[in-house]
């Protein structure tokens, strides 16, 4: 669960720091941040607890529970009624692969847009997964753009790109006469 939190943390503070920090001074560095929160999803018994407080120190998720003691020094970040929840899964994507909603969309997309634009693309659909609170896939087969979504995969890891963690397959493979 450690890993989950700490994951929505880095979408929260993301999220503040979007939102909230100067364009000309950088985000104030604190060594304990505790996020507060009205409740908070117990993935192992599916139900709520209340008053959740997450503790994180560095990289780290301390502590996560009901009423924890917030130690001194922390910067809290107070999210009144909000809910926090673990990161989703999402087990089957395409992320390399933005398909126009038309009947030939796919051969045109493979067909007229290069790898480099694809890898961008990719880039921007990492981000966008992220941000809707989605902290890990499994990228099921890249769309022909060769190994790219391993160099995007690399890319997030490396926090060149932001993103979620990526589990990719790479190549997919052709099943010819398979169905036959």
């Amino acid at each position: 669960m450690q890993r989950f939190v700490a994951a929505l943390l880095v979408l929260v503070s993301t999220l503040f720091c979007s939102y909230g920090c100067a364009q000309d001074q950088p985000a104030p560095r604190h060594s304990v941040i505790v996020l507060r929160a009205a409740r908070m999803l117990d993935v192992k018994s599916g139900g709520y607890f209340r008053d959740a407080v997450v503790i994180v120190e560095g990289e780290k998720v301390k502590a996560a529970g009901p009423k924890l003691a917030i130690p001194a020094g922390a910067q809290v970040i107070d999210l009144g009624e909000a809910t926090l929840l673990p990161g989703l899964i999402d087990c089957h994507t395409h992320i390399m692969a933005r398909i126009p909603d038309d009947p030939n969309g796919y051969g045109v997309t493979l067909l007229t847009k290069s790898d480099a634009f694809r890898a961008l693309e990719g880039a921007a659909d990492a981000r966008a997964t992220l941000l809707a609170g989605f902290t890990a896939v499994r990228d099921v087969e890249n769309e022909g753009s060769g190994y790219a979504d391993v160099d995007l995969r690399n890319a997030i890891n490396q926090g060149l790109v932001e993103g979620p963690r990526m589990q990719v397959a790479t190549r997919g493979i052709a099943m010819v006469g398979a169905y036959h």
